[in-house]
């Protein structure tokens, strides 16, 4: 069975409107594959720093792992593996779509350092299928932040048709 990883991480919490856009596309998606949706809030349970402890489930063999050990995203053997021409990613095969709100208009400019980092992060573990959806402009007024809303909400029901 299929299954949505919905990672939300604005600091509004589901009220967000990236929030709330990621919820649209994932019910749509589940709909028309029978997909299961899970939910992860990073903003109200954020991942935990590095610790000794956190370091050693990298060493452990995968059988050995505590359930907590087995919770992190980047790991070696398990979403990428050293060769000698470098890492490989083990999460091929799947799709991301990556919803960014912002204030201000950053897609495809200089300034849009989000982007560049969240599609390098997703290839290094094998997901290179990726789209961005922006809703940009959204503290320029009222006229850009509906204009804004609208494009992000129609460019959902593309992606889910």
């Amino acid at each position: 069975m299929k299954t949505i990883l919905q990672l939300n991480t604005s600091l509004n919490g589901e009220q967000a409107l990236s929030s709330r856009l990621a919820s649209e596309l994932s019910t749509a998606l589940a709909a028309a594959s029978g997909a299961t949706v899970v939910v992860r809030d990073l903003a109200r349970q954020p991942l935990p720093h590095l610790t000794a402890e956190r370091f050693a489930a990298f060493v452990t063999p995968a059988p050995e792992r505590t359930l907590e050990q087995q919770r992190h995203v980047a790991r070696a053997g398990v979403t990428f593996r050293y060769t000698p021409q470098g890492p490989v990613g083990l999460l091929g095969g799947r799709k991301a779509y990556v919803f960014a709100t912002r204030g201000g208009r950053y897609a495809g400019t200089d300034g849009d350092l989000q982007s560049a980092y969240v599609r390098r992060f997703l290839g290094f573990i094998g997901i290179d299928q990726v789209e961005f959806v922006y809703a940009e402009g959204l503290a320029l007024g009222a006229e850009p932040r509906e204009r804004a809303v609208a494009e992000a909400t129609s460019r959902i029901r593309e992606l889910a048709a």
